[in-house]
């Protein structure tokens, strides 16, 4: 089936990150200097939005330190496509699998909320959890809209 179904009506739309591996944002990631120079990298926000036709949009804006002192703020995204698994209890609830040319992860849905977990490049074993909330369109998108 098609992500843009009726039955995947629930879950489309825009979900914004409020925070990782349970700290709000801004929250700061471990970092190794590893030759980089980048001593520190927090995250700042994000934004996770499934559209209607099965492709994502994952955006993160990012700051960095560099061990010289200069740092920056960067944003960065990547998308693809997903599909929907509705659990058998509830319609609403289920798993997100996103599939990039990276390869594929996936995020448990539940009503407002949707977690991502996702396995770190630069750490072995481990899962980050990505935890993000519906939101609606913003007011003056929905205005303009109408």
């Amino acid at each position: 089936m098609k992500a843009g179904t009726v039955e995947h009506a629930t879950v489309v739309g825009r979900y914004e990150l409020v925070g990782v591996n349970g700290g709000l944002l801004p929250v700061s990631l471990d970092q190794e200097a590893n030759g980089s120079g980048m001593v520190g990298c927090s995250v700042l926000s994000g934004e996770l939005r499934l559209e209607t036709d099965g492709t994502y949009v994952l955006e993160l804006i990012a700051r960095y330190d560099l061990s010289a002192g200069a740092g920056g703020v960067r944003t960065i995204a990547s998308g693809g496509t997903w599909r929907f698994l509705p659990s058998a209890l509830d319609r609403t609830s289920g798993e997100i699998r996103l599939s990039s040319g990276e390869g594929q992860t996936s995020a448990a849905v539940a009503g407002v909320s949707l977690v991502h977990r996702m396995r770190p490049e630069r750490q072995s074993g481990g899962q980050a959890h990505w935890v993000y909330i519906r939101r609606e369109l913003p007011y003056l998108q929905a205005q303009e809209g109408e």
